[in-house]
């Protein structure tokens, strides 16, 4: 089972004339089998390299990528279920205070996810939410610890 599909929202978009990228901002779950309905995604678009004519350079985009949306520095495994198969939940650390993690990252080995499967926020572009629902509660394995993955609002949840 491939719980971290890389790079699919990753990267300039193929056959656009824009240069933009798509922020993996953490792993997305639903209570049902199948693609989550209602995702929403955090894309960034550079309106001076966008065009059917423009030069697609994305120098300028990462750069305000990479310092307004940071890699964790590390990840902090915060529940596990260990059989077949196995799955493991991390929690992203930020780079500093200015910055917060929206949500975890899935594995299905113990060893933890890349730094670049994940970015983080600027704080005050975030607001705690007050909708959250359930979708999955249980035990992690044999004498694990319990746990229980909420979606915000309605729609098939991000995790």
């Amino acid at each position: 089972v491939d719980l971290v599909p890389r790079g699919r929202l990753r990267g300039p978009m193929k056959g656009s004339n824009a240069a933009k990228e798509r922020l993996p901002l953490g792993h997305y779950g639903c209570s049902f089998y199948g693609a989550p309905l209602g995702v929403h995604l955090l894309e960034i678009t550079d309106r001076n390299h966008t065009g059917l004519l423009a030069k697609k350079s994305t120098e300028a985009l990462h750069g305000f990528v990479n310092a307004f949306f940071p890699h964790p520095v590390r990840f902090r495994k915060v529940w596990q279920y260990i059989g077949d198969p196995s799955v493991h939940i991390w929690e992203p650390l930020p780079p500093a205070p200015e910055f917060v993690a929206l949500g975890m990252v899935a594995t299905s080995t113990a060893e933890g996810p890349l730094l670049q499967d994940v970015r983080c926020v600027p704080r005050p572009w975030v607001e705690r939410c007050q909708d959250l629902k359930p979708i999955w509660a249980g035990v992690g394995g044999a004498g694990g610890s319990r746990a229980c993955f909420l979606t915000a609002g309605g729609g098939g949840g991000a995790g």
